[in-house]
């Protein structure tokens, strides 16, 4: 994947409108952004599966994988 540094890049998808309403809801109440709470949301994801986010992640150190409880071996 590339890099694009402090850049953001425009993602577009859909979902059910009560899915949209709660997500909104939700970031309402953590007084954040929607798209913003979705970010947080993928983010968290990615960590809990073992994913490294370009960018966000440093790279594992030589000889260490992730484990998907977000532990190094």
């Amino acid at each position: 994947m590339s890099r694009t540094g402090n850049r953001t890049v425009t993602t577009t998808f859909r979902t059910q409108p009560g899915v949209r309403d709660a997500l909104a809801v939700a970031a309402g109440r953590e007084n954040r952004s929607l798209s913003n709470l979705i970010e947080q949301l993928a983010i968290e994801h990615c960590r809990r599966q073992g994913i490294p986010i370009d960018g966000l992640d440093p790279p594992a150190p030589a000889g260490q994988r992730k484990v998907s409880n977000g532990e190094s071996t």
